[in-house]
């Protein structure tokens, strides 16, 4: 991608180190393997509070990675009362207008006594790459791009974020649509409340902001096929866009389906409302058909969906909610095979990334395999309907 090397500065809306959700993951892994590759490797880190770049381990964890780090304030940094005011400000702002890309007020007055010290850190460093994780990180550092025009910018799309806000309402919108208003609004109440803001979405708006965000950018790395198809079709973009999708060596030895297997299957996924809509519909109208054929077919839920997945699943028969797990590999040892069900989503997943790489047997929606390189997806059982998806979840028991 690069010249052999260089000097890339990495820049992220959020701290990453440790890494705790998707994202995290994809910006850790990516800094890692241009450090494995030979290049020297920066990093500014944009924190939501003062106490969060300051906690234990945050600033070791990055400087075991990066030969320098400067730590600034976020878009959505919430460190006083005028920046709590201008996160709400901006909700409202995103409502009225319908663009996903709207910026935070007052975040120059954060960022002002931070201005000189970006532009020595670039200098001082002799960046030669600037790489922005998302067309987000751009926005934060837009007022200053001008002033490293010499310098080669690429952002990695690892989601098209437009697509994404219509893809959560398509969520929102299905799983709300199993439940009562009674539970709704007991234990959803903050998603019903994002069901609304989304459903203001203008995409128009919301592409027009993107595209003026991405001309400052020399690449666009897109991850998923079906996105670098669409961003390809925009003139102003077509010579910069690069498909990139996730990749890597090969797949482990295989470690589930053996005799320390408890269970027949399982799902170990984040709290994302995507994740949990997945897994209603695995259990609802998937589950069913799989014990006609075997009855006693035992089902695992484990990760951060288990806390809001007790409620929805717990209740059925064969089916264990476990909840967070320290090391993946007791998952995988556990299950003989891993679905991925999410039926909507954009950019990269991690849970398949993570699923190829334990070496188990994987049976995944087309969706749950966005942004994985087609040679990381041999085997892959894919399936989108759900009689399709129990047969291949039954034939990888066998």
């Amino acid at each position: 991608m690069f010249n052999c090397k260089s000097r890339i500065l990495f820049v992220t809306e959020d701290l990453f180190i440790p890494p705790r959700n998707g994202s995290a993951r994809i910006y850790y892994d990516t800094a890692e393997k241009y450090k494995c590759g030979g290049h020297d490797i920066f990093c500014i880190a944009a924190y939501r509070s003062e106490e969060e770049a300051n906690a234990p381990g945050i600033k070791d964890g990055y400087s075991t990675l990066f030969s320098d780090v400067l730590f600034i304030p976020s878009l959505n940094y919430r460190g006083n009362a005028v920046a709590k005011l201008g996160l709400v400000m901006r909700e409202v702002a995103r409502t009225l207008s319908g663009d996903v890309y709207t910026g935070t007020p007052f975040y120059t007055i954060a960022l002002r006594p931070f201005v000189h010290s970006i532009v020595d850190f670039v200098r001082k460093n002799e960046i030669e790459v600037i790489y922005f994780h998302k067309p987000h990180t751009v926005l934060m550092l837009l007022p200053l791009l001008h002033q490293f025009s010499s310098l080669e910018v690429v952002v990695e799309m690892h989601d098209d974020f437009i697509e994404r806000a219509e893809q959560y309402r398509l969520t929102y919108r299905s799983l709300f649509s199993r439940m009562d208003w009674k539970h709704i609004f007991a234990r959803y109440l903050g998603e019903y409340v994002k069901l609304v803001r989304l459903s203001s979405l203008n995409v128009l708006r919301s592409r027009h902001t993107e595209t003026r965000l991405l001309q400052y950018c020399g690449k666009i790395l897109v991850a998923s096929e079906e996105e670098f198809g669409y961003y390809r079709q925009d003139p102003a973009m077509k010579e910069k866009v690069v498909y990139h999708p996730w990749q890597f060596d090969q797949a482990p030895a295989h470690v589930g389906h053996t005799i320390r297997a408890r269970f027949d299957a399982g799902f170990i996924s984040g709290d994302d409302i995507m994740n949990l809509d997945g897994l209603v519909h695995f259990c609802t109208c998937v589950l069913p058909g799989i014990r006609v054929q075997k009855p006693n077919f035992r089902f695992l839920v484990a990760g951060a969906i288990s806390t809001k997945a007790l409620g929805l699943v717990g209740h059925l028969p064969n089916v264990t909610v476990s909840g967070p797990v320290d090391d993946l590999r007791e998952f995988y040892e556990a299950v003989s095979v891993v679905v991925i069900p999410v039926r909507y989503g954009t950019g990269v997943s991690i849970k398949a990334l993570e699923a190829i790489r334990s070496g188990c047997r994987v049976v995944s929606t087309s969706k749950g395999v966005r942004g994985i390189a087609k040679a990381n997806l041999g085997g892959i059982a894919i399936a989108d309907e759900a009689d399709q998806f129990g047969e291949r979840v039954l034939s990888a028991l066998h």
